[in-house]
């Protein structure tokens, strides 16, 4: 039998596990380089050390295991590109842009092993913790976000010492915990939908399930990142495109009212501003051709240290090339600042990002993540939680693909920690279930 202390140990690392994943924008960035604007990075190893010495092993789950393979694979084939380029490309030279390839190489790679650290440790210690205490932690972080995002629609940036950005420019938006509202979405829009699965699976108030719903679609239109918003929308409509029913319907249609006219009224017109203006579409077009272009380049990747050998190169030509094809005269003003200070270098999507630093590794890699949580949320019995899982899914997928950067984005590994307990639960209740059926018909049988 577990100790109460055990259970309280436990209770403590998987809540200190989860609350950094909150933060996104602190200051720490100033003296560590952006991956310390969570404050993962102290966490994460701690917790991971401490785990590996109680346990005496490394406790391998499917994720966990998928994440240490991948990045263990990419530092490899890194390696291999960083020899390729100081023999043949930079004659002997290890430097470019003031940056040093090896320690380029060991920092660059540190996010993705981070990001094994993460979900090790989640994987471990949402299974020594009841799922009620697991609904209740992500309830009271979903409070305080919708509670400051109240605050900030009264007074814009309410806790300054947890932001290192700047909001002059997002003063109409909310941005949450996070830098921006793009990544602020992605935040809270796991944050609802795992308390919605929760809640749905664990069959717990209805009445403030659907308050809970209504509150977070008004933070989500609140907080307004064109993508995101039309991601969300995109993510309802094709999860909800084969498990209609009336109950579903009059719900659906509560959602899309405000979707629609949002993305009508406010969405549309500040994209057609953005082509009009030719700015950051240039730049998200031009950076996403040059990911996929780099794949047939570089089939192993650009590497961890020497991608700002070759993706600067690319940047400038293809950009001509998409202007001549299109006839739409692109300005390249952002990509001439980012070619010619090395600064911000890099595809402004995270999947293509990571496809032009690793190449097919990468892709393999998120082929076998998407294919793994998508093959078993089909196994979920209950309806409702295998919808809200479903379309969180999606939404991950394709913010990813198109859109967000992945960087401090370590939130968006709790669906694919939660799915397999879920899983678990259902599968030990039928079995369950059908021992108690099988008591009755003895009984019957006497």
């Amino acid at each position: 039998m577990i100790k109460s202390e055990d259970n309280l140990g436990n209770s403590i690392l998987f809540f200190l596990s989860v609350l950094p994943l909150i933060f996104q924008d602190l200051p720490l960035a100033s003296f560590f380089g952006s991956i310390a604007k969570c404050p993962n990075l102290f966490i994460a190893p701690l917790i991971f050390l401490y785990l590996v010495a109680k346990n005496k092993k490394v406790e391998f789950y499917e994720i966990s295991k998928y994440y240490a393979t991948y990045s263990i694979a990419t530092i490899i084939t890194s390696i291999i590109m960083m020899i390729i380029t100081v023999l043949f490309f930079t004659d002997g030279n290890l430097y470019v842009y003031t940056e040093y390839f090896p320690i380029k190489l060991v920092k660059a790679g540190f996010y993705n092993f981070l990001y094994f650290l993460t979900v090790y440790n989640l994987s471990i210690l949402s299974r020594k913790v009841s799922l009620s205490f697991i609904q209740s932690t992500f309830q009271l972080f979903w409070l305080c976000l919708v509670l400051y995002g109240a605050a900030e629609i009264i007074h814009p940036n309410p806790i300054p010492f947890i932001h290192l950005t700047e909001f002059d420019e997002y003063q109409t938006r909310l941005i949450l915990t996070s830098s921006e509202p793009s990544a602020a979405i992605m935040l809270f829009t796991i944050i609802s939908i795992v308390v919605l699965a929760l809640r749905f699976f664990r069959n717990s108030n209805k009445t403030l399930t659907f308050l809970i719903g209504i509150l977070s679609l008004l933070i989500l239109l609140g907080i307004g990142a064109k993508g995101g918003v039309f991601f969300i929308a995109i993510s309802l409509i094709w999860t909800l495109r084969k498990n209609i029913s009336w109950k579903l319907f009059l719900f659906a249609i509560l959602i899309f009212i405000p979707l629609v006219f949002y993305i009508s009224q406010i969405i549309v017109p500040l994209l057609l501003s953005d082509i009009e203006n030719f700015t950051s579409v240039s730049t998200r077009t031009t950076t996403f051709i040059a990911g996929f272009e780099s794949l047939y380049k570089f089939p192993i990747g650009q590497g961890y240290g020497t991608y700002l050998v070759f993706f600067p190169k690319m940047l400038l030509p293809i950009h001509q090339q998409l202007s001549s094809f299109l006839h739409i005269p692109f300005l390249d003003d952002e990509l001439v600042e980012m070619v010619s200070s090395g600064l911000n270098l890099g595809i402004k999507a995270g999947i293509p990002h990571e496809i032009m630093l690793n190449g097919f590794c990468a892709i393999y890699f998120y082929f076998v993540l998407f294919r793994y949580y998508f093959k078993n949320v089909k196994k979920i019995l209950k309806q409702e939680v295998k919808i809200c899982l479903s379309f969180l899914g999606t939404f991950i997928f394709l913010d990813f693909a198109f859109a967000g950067i992945f960087d401090t984005a370590y939130i968006y590994l709790i669906p694919f920690v939660l799915l397999p307990l879920i899983l678990n639960i259902e599968s030990n209740m039928s079995i369950s279930n059908i021992s108690n059926d099988n008591s009755k018909i003895n009984l019957q049988i006497i």
